[in-house]
């Protein structure tokens, strides 16, 4: 059976290089941590973290735009044929396509100039009022980093046309050769002693390497831009785009907040040595929740099936078993975890030093097996496509964001209980409330107010952290 199974593995399918990008991951968070800890000095490691946290910020420009992108995209690819490189299509479908396409233009110059503004520059005054700020060089580094994440936002723009046109393959094949050359060029940068300019040079790359892969089979849609659209109906912005759209950039803010804002305090109220050393935590606690939410991931077809053929009884047990498996599993990277950190602080106090405290990762790990309960039953109900947690996410990420503003003053291991609390004494009961509601709804009833929702508010589980 084993054999029989990989006998049709496809190792240039998208799934296969899915596949090969999360054993990336783990590489390059292996090989980075112990760079990182030996070429940089604490200070820097400090704005290296920081950086790495408002990249994620300009991720907000794009307000769930892309994702949008690709849906619409699906739905009028469907009526083209390619051949010899010319996209041929009914008048009316290539109408719609160069509509969208110059909407995507304009949203896309759009988010360059706002993430250039609000995060380039909020940035600069952000890292300009650290005590550390006159110690080493960071003006120039985070002015190229910028500037190279920019143009990441437009490759961004042309991957989510790319996967509209269901070339996910060559989506993920791209995407898997840019981010592995990358973290090689960061490597070699750091090596050679480039410091910050390190992470602006594998920004860059990432740029060059997705323009290249992504540019030729683009061609024939691109050509379409100049449609006239005369006596066409034509995708609009404001009528078809952003009553959706608001809701999964909101969504996303919130997640932002509820992920991405430890550091930027910890830089802020504790120093850049401290950021740095919280910076290593946040980077565990990440990979232990991807990981975590692989169970999940692989059981969304399954819980979308059930829901369909109305099996709530079925559901709910299917639920609280990858609660159990996803939960036990993440336990288990933790606990790894705080082994590993224990015995490098004792053995090799060099590195140990520069990673946080050791009760810190521990409120971290037990907040990272504690989220996957969120995320089971959140992604339960949203396999429905219903998306009752707007409100929630929204609470979330303010009780988070004033947690982090008081805590963070005091110590990183006081931040990260209040984190636990909020998880374990609002959150949860909130999400099982709203689950316990859902499936207690008459399939029908929940079907139908699922299929009213439609797919937009599906694409609200995206989450760009």
């Amino acid at each position: 059976m084993v054999f029989r199974k990989l006998s049709k593995f496809n190792p240039a399918s998208s799934v296969s290089y899915f596949l090969y990008s999360r054993v990336w991951q783990i590489v390059s968070f292996s090989v980075n941590l112990v760079l990182i800890t030996t070429v940089f000095r604490p200070v820097e490691q400090g704005f290296y973290y920081a950086f790495l946290n408002f990249i994620a910020y300009m991720t907000l420009a794009e307000f769930g735009f892309n994702f949008l992108l690709t849906q619409f995209m699906s739905h009028e690819w469907v009526n083209v044929q390619v051949v010899d490189g010319c996209a041929h299509a009914p008048e009316r479908t290539k109408a719609r396509l160069a509509s969208l396409l110059r909407v995507a233009s304009i949203w896309t110059s759009f988010m360059i100039a706002a993430s250039i503004l609000l995060i380039g520059v909020g940035g600069w005054i952000f890292f300009r009022t650290s005590p550390n700020a006159t110690t080493l060089t960071w003006q120039m580094p985070w002015a190229l980093l910028v500037l190279a994440i920019s143009t990441n936002l437009v490759v961004y723009t042309l991957r989510a046309i790319l996967e509209g046109m269901d070339l996910m393959h060559l989506s993920q094949r791209a995407a898997f050769i840019a981010t592995a050359l990358s973290c090689i060029v960061l490597w070699i940068a750091m090596t050679c002693g480039l410091g910050l300019y390190s992470l602006a040079l594998s920004q860059a790359c990432v740029s060059v390497v997705l323009l290249a892969l992504y540019v030729p089979p683009l061609l024939p849609v691109l050509r379409l831009r100049g449609t006239k659209a005369a006596g066409h109906d034509v995708i609009s912005w404001w009528r078809d785009v952003w009553p959706v759209q608001w809701k999964i950039g909101v969504s996303w803010i919130a997640n932002l907040i509820i992920n991405q804002s430890f550091v930027p305090f910890i830089f802020h109220y504790q120093g850049a040595i401290e950021g740095g050393r919280v910076g290593i935590l946040i980077q565990a606690y990440s990979f232990a929740n991807m990981a975590g939410q692989a169970w999940l991931q692989t059981s969304m077809p399954k819980l979308a099936q059930l829901w369909a053929r109305g099996e709530v009884d079925g559901l709910r047990r299917s639920a609280g078993r990858i609660v159990l498996k996803s939960t036990a599993f993440t336990f288990a990277i933790g606990a790894a975890a705080l082994v590993a950190v224990a015995m490098v602080k004792t053995a090799l106090p060099f590195y140990g030093q520069r990673i946080g405290d050791l009760s810190a990762l521990a409120f971290l790990m037990a907040s990272c097996v504690a989220f996957q309960i969120i995320n089971v039953f959140s992604y339960a109900v949203r396999a429905n496509k219903r998306e009752p947690f707007i409100w929630q996410n929204i609470t979330f990420a303010m009780l988070i964001a004033i947690n982090n503003f008081m805590l963070s003053r005091v110590s990183s291991t006081m931040m990260f209980a209040g984190f636990l609390a909020v998880i374990l004494l609002v959150i949860i009961p909130w999400v099982y409330s709203i689950w316990r509601r859902e499936t207690r709804l008459p399939s029908s009833d929940a079907m139908g107010a699922g299929l009213r929702r439609g797919v937009g508010e599906l694409a609200i589980r995206t989450d760009p952290s």
